[in-house]
């Protein structure tokens, strides 16, 4: 039988060579090795930032980091040198260095839209009143350890107008803000009550009252002063009438000569109370906040009413409130205990029923003895009790302020911070009664003329505290040095406990009181030193690179 080619060829050895076989293989498997492919596609993460929105901080939660710069090297970071001191205590003292979780930065800029260098930042009113900051030559700037809520921020130029500015401050994150100072002008505004009618005598002010004037019989007001810019504040008072604000935006060309027309003014109410009994000692003081209050076209200065004293019967009558918003009262003393706690009303047109509270001393207090460099008892010194954590106790006793309108600034009430003088045996006392659970200790401050402060931790009842107080030692002082002998900033700017103080530029400074200060060290954004030191006679603080 005769056999195919095809067959003959296999038996022979015809078919695929393996040779042919192998080398497919080894073309199959190079082209899945080294065949040119397409690069990855890289997906970038996309951050929407928005303008006024609280970022968070890149370092949020974490230590600042170190600085990195050759041995001889220029410093990292821009503009001057910010130190940055807060008293700790001296050798016999608690040493309670307190973190409030609000920050604000941003920029300062001028009418042409340029960076405001120099600009000195304070913050007004509240917990936190005379916290100071200064610009830098980029006009940036930077508010650490805010207490979170509403700030009243007042800026000023070398030479130039004072300004005033309103911002919320969030809890744990990073509020950007910018600032703009425009050219200064004179804008003409119309007061009009709820019938269009013009209402005359109503006192129009921007800037927290540093430029104002009075309407006319036309309802007419002309300020002088007024610094242009964003979100300009513009106040208004007048009698029987809400005391309101407006944050406006006011530039000189895009006013026409027509006068700005203001919202009407609405009716106020009021609220009328006594504090019907108290146990001696300085006179008691009320303290209103709305519980809630939406968006709207004004917004009410709620600070006329927080920290305002009865008269001499314990009466009190809080006018010009607005009527469409509950309000909560309290009463506090230095003493003693207000009760009821909080009283809850809606203000009214009409005579309504008045408040009545009684404050009553109790056991659970704080007393003591200050006494003086010769060990005797030291009558007139100032005692402040204040609480570490203001913004727990502000959030427990004010849970409304997180809804209100921006404009409510942070309230001071006697749980968060009380003052006394001491009485000619030394003494001294609060109540701690009304101090709610769980929102950290307290810090006890003694401060008289000649003599340097002293500070207690107080963390539980106690009722026969002595505090000695030393003769002002001011022999401390503190050198920035850097002993790799590289530059340092020609600008140098100090702070101490929120204010700034030195000679703006001086590398050293001097009458500094003896003992343990927090020492923030800081050019821009970057953070050079942090830490807690004893400052004596020539300290010194190196800024020289760490390897």
């Amino acid at each position: 039988m005769r056999r195919s080619a095809a067959h003959r060829d296999r038996r022979a050895g015809g078919g695929p060579p393996w040779a042919l076989l192998v080398l497919g293989l080894a073309v199959v498997v190079g082209w899945i090795l080294f065949a040119p492919r397409p690069a990855p596609e890289v997906i970038e993460p996309v951050t929407e930032v928005l303008p006024d929105e609280p970022q968070e901080p890149a370092d949020a939660g974490t230590a600042p980091a170190t600085y990195q710069a050759g041995p001889g090297g220029v410093l990292p970071g821009e503009g001057p040198l910010l130190v940055e001191l807060r008293w700790l205590g001296g050798a016999q003292d608690d040493h309670v260095q307190t973190r409030r979780p609000g920050r604000l930065t941003g920029e300062v800029l001028g009418f042409d839209g340029s960076p405001a260098a120099a600009t000195r930042l304070r913050i007004v009113g509240g917990p936190q009143d005379g916290v100071e900051t200064v610009s830098g030559p980029d006009g940036r700037y930077l508010f650490e350890d805010l207490v979170p809520g509403t700030h009243f921020v007042e800026m000023q130029q070398p030479g130039g107008p004072l300004v005033v500015r309103v911002q919320r401050v969030a809890s744990r994150r990073t509020t950007n803000r910018d600032f703009q100072l425009g050219e200064t002008m004179e804008v003409p505004f119309r007061v009009v009550d709820q019938q269009d009618q013009p209402v005359a005598g109503a006192t129009v002010s921007t800037d927290f009252g540093a430029h104002q004037g009075v309407s006319d019989a036309e309802g007419l007001a002309y300020v002088a002063g007024v610094a242009g810019g964003q979100r300009v504040l513009v106040e208004v008072r007048a009698e029987g009438f809400v005391p309101v604000r407006y944050e406006m935006n006011l530039y000189a060309a895009l006013l026409d000569g027509d006068p700005v027309k203001l919202p009407a003014l609405p009716k106020g109410g009021s609220v009328r109370g006594q504090v019907r009994s108290w146990p001696g000692g300085p006179l008691p003081r009320v303290t209103l906040v709305p519980r809630a209050a939406g968006p709207g076209p004004w917004s009410a200065a709620w600070e006329t009413w927080q920290d305002v004293e009865v008269d001499g019967r314990g009466h009190f009558v809080l006018e010009g409130l607005p009527t469409t918003h509950t309000v909560d009262v309290r009463v506090f003393h230095p003493f003693g205990l207000a009760s009821p706690r909080v009283r809850t009303t809606r203000p009214s047109t009409a005579n309504a029923t008045p408040l009545e509270f009684v404050v009553s001393e109790s056991d659970a207090r704080v007393a003591g003895r200050v006494l003086g460099p010769d060990g005797a008892p030291l009558a007139g010194a100032r005692v402040v009790l204040a609480a570490v954590n203001p913004d727990q106790v502000l959030a427990q006793l004010y849970p409304g302020l997180d809804e209100s309108p921006l404009s409510v600034r942070l309230p001071v009430p006697g749980a968060v911070r009380r003052e006394v003088v001491t009485g000619r045996d030394g003494s001294f006392r609060f109540t701690v009664a009304d101090h709610p659970t769980g929102t950290g200790h307290l810090l006890l401050t003694v401060d008289a003329d000649g003599c340097q402060q002293a500070r207690r931790e107080i963390r539980t009842v106690a009722g026969d505290l002595r505090i000695p107080l030393r003769a002002r030692d001011r022999s401390a002082s503190l050198a920035l040095v850097r002993e790799d002998d590289g530059p340092l900033p020609n600008a140098v700017e100090w702070s101490l406990d929120g204010a700034q103080t030195g000679t703006l530029g001086d590398t050293v400074l001097d009458g500094l009181a003896s003992g343990y200060y927090a020492v923030r060290v800081r050019r821009g954004d970057v953070v050079l030193v942090e830490r807690e030191m004893q400052l004596g006679s020539d300290t010194r603080l190196d800024l020289s690179p760490r390897p």
